[in-house]
């Protein structure tokens, strides 16, 4: 139990100051497991209740988000090179081209343009891949914990337990890559999409961007409100804390 304690006063806290919040979490679920059994144990097995409805939540917001943002023209324009930029513009007007044309299009003409989508799609996907990078999560024991207790909840009230970050790294060359000020636009882009397609909690976002921690961290915090049925009539609502940093 000391090593446990050493480890959520001193290692977790580390972990975290360095960047690698992955791994501080990590510590503080070992930590809390071996300080507080009993209320490890029961939080996990009420928490794991709805594990696979989380899942498939986290998984539908992220590609809903993947989608929107590197189909948005404005963030695009600013993280990746001109030529590359071009190259999805094009590809973006063949892919309407080809919709418009439909089964009046000849069977060689289609195979040709789907050859040639297919070799600045393969660029494109690497390129994008590059420049954005989007990661869902479920909470942290610990961190479930920590709101139960600050807050005074109850576990039914507990709802920011899932968590979505975005990562932008601007290619070499991009405007957002030479300009400081543009590489903060494409966070505050990015948050704007995240809004238009879930709406935020009011009085949850915060702003690291325009006043950093001390430790020189910089990102945009947001709460959202994500739906657990994005097709469905019913509507169940998750809260869900979105972040985005520009690297």
């Amino acid at each position: 139990q000391q090593f446990a304690l050493e480890t959520m006063k001193i290692y977790a806290p580390l972990a975290s100051a360095l960047h690698t919040g992955q791994l501080s979490a990590e510590l503080e679920d070992a930590a809390f497991r071996a300080l507080f059994p009993k209320s490890y144990r029961s939080l996990d097995e009420w928490l794991n209740r709805t594990k696979e409805e989380d899942e498939r939540t986290l998984e539908k917001a992220k590609q809903v988000l993947i989608e929107k943002m590197s189909k948005d023209r404005i963030l695009m324009r600013m993280v990746l090179k001109e030529d590359t930029y071009e190259k999805l513009l094009k590809v973006q007007a063949n892919n309407v081209a080809e919709k418009s044309r439909g089964s009046a299009t000849t069977n060689d003409k289609k195979s040709s343009n789907v050859t040639n989508n297919n070799n600045i799609s393969v660029t494109l996907h690497a390129a994008l891949n590059s420049v954005l990078t989007i990661s869902a999560r479920r909470k942290s024991r610990f961190s479930s914990m920590k709101k139960i207790l600050r807050d005074g909840r109850k576990r039914a009230n507990l709802r920011d337990v899932l968590g979505i970050r975005v990562v932008i790294n601007p290619q070499s060359g991009s405007i957002a890559d030479v300009d400081s000020r543009s590489s903060d636009a494409t966070c505050y882009r990015a948050q704007q999409i995240a809004h238009a397609m879930f709406a935020p909690v009011k009085g949850r976002t915060k702003d690291y961007i325009a006043k950093p921690k001390k430790n020189g961290y910089q990102s945009l915090h947001s709460a959202l409100i994500v739906s657990t049925h994005f097709d469905g009539d019913e509507e169940k609502k998750k809260e869900s804390s979105s972040s985005s940093s520009s690297s």
